[in-house]
């Protein structure tokens, strides 16, 4: 029997998946909560940085300190 598994790796923060983690990726994440936009799954594992299970405008927050340099982690 043959198996093939495919993965894919998401880079959390990086909810665009273009150029790492930037403001853009916060603004996509700040859209997504209040519902202006729908994310797909995958941008959904990386919108929620602080992985409680939704997309907030926290985790936006936390992102663009990031992005920013503020913070070097998603705690």
């Amino acid at each position: 029997m043959d198996l093939t598994v495919t993965a894919q790796w998401i880079l959390l923060g990086d909810v665009n998946g273009i150029n790492g983690i930037t403001s853009l990726d916060a603004l996509i994440a700040l859209q997504a909560s209040s519902g202006k936009i729908t994310l797909s799954a995958i941008q959904t594992l990386a919108a929620d940085v602080n992985r409680n299970g939704a997309v907030s405008p926290i985790d936006a927050l936390m992102i663009l300190q990031y992005a920013s340099g503020k913070v070097t982690t998603f705690n």
